[in-house]
């Protein structure tokens, strides 16, 4: 006859305990690790959403001008949007040019009742350097 033998499996050995242990704090230390990497992307997508504002705003000031009013070249030279370092926009610049464009919207050097408005925004970030964000409008004479 075999002998039954009990047994009593009320608690953690030291080594399961260590085991325990360890998966959690290298769980918890791989999310850790997610939240600087997370605020970075944050802070890119930030800065990316201002300067395709500053963009649409300055396009929105242009096709409320009358067509013929608008010049061809550079409108706006590249500058600073910030007046000083505490401004927000202060590492933000702008450049804003007009073309004319064809019916296939070829640039053109004839005036053929269009005209490509491109405005380019500039900043610097840590991470990626020099970044930028380009918007680009088409507007008609007629």
């Amino acid at each position: 006859m075999l002998k039954q033998t009990s047994k009593n499996n009320k608690g953690l050995t030291v080594i399961e305990a260590i085991a325990a242990i360890s998966i959690l704090l290298i769980c918890v230390l791989g999310l850790i690790n997610i939240f600087p990497w997370s605020l970075q992307i944050s802070k890119s997508a930030e800065t990316k959403t201002i300067a395709t504002n500053l963009a649409q705003e300055k396009i929105e000031e242009i096709i409320s001008i009358d067509y013929t009013e608008i010049g061809v070249g550079v409108i706006e030279s590249r500058h600073s949007l910030g007046t000083d370092s505490d401004d927000p926009f202060y590492k933000y610049e702008r450049l804003t040019e007009a073309t004319y464009v064809d019916g296939d919207l070829e640039d053109s050097v004839t005036d053929t009742g269009m005209k490509k408005i491109i405005v380019t925004v500039y900043w610097s970030t840590q991470l990626a350097g020099d970044e930028t964000v380009q918007m680009a409008y088409l507007i008609s004479q007629f």
